[in-house]
């Protein structure tokens, strides 16, 4: 199982990929999507989209967990 967890942020979003197998987590991915300061709230919600739609694509997370 491949769980993807957020900690949601409009400058900083943290996210984590881990694959549970054989009883035990496993670190697949970690980081950030960071959006510039001083652009229009529209363009951060955006760019964070289209981050976490890829990460979406790569991983094909089971489950999700936002914090």
């Amino acid at each position: 199982m491949i769980i993807l967890g957020i900690d949601p942020g409009l400058a900083i979003v943290g996210y984590g990929v881990l694959e549970y197998r054989q009883d035990r987590f496993h670190t697949m991915a970690m980081g950030s999507i960071e959006t510039p300061a001083g652009i229009d709230v529209e363009e951060r919600l955006k760019m964070i989209y289209d981050d976490m739609c890829e990460l979406i694509r790569t991983y094909r997370p089971d489950e999700l967990a936002i914090e």
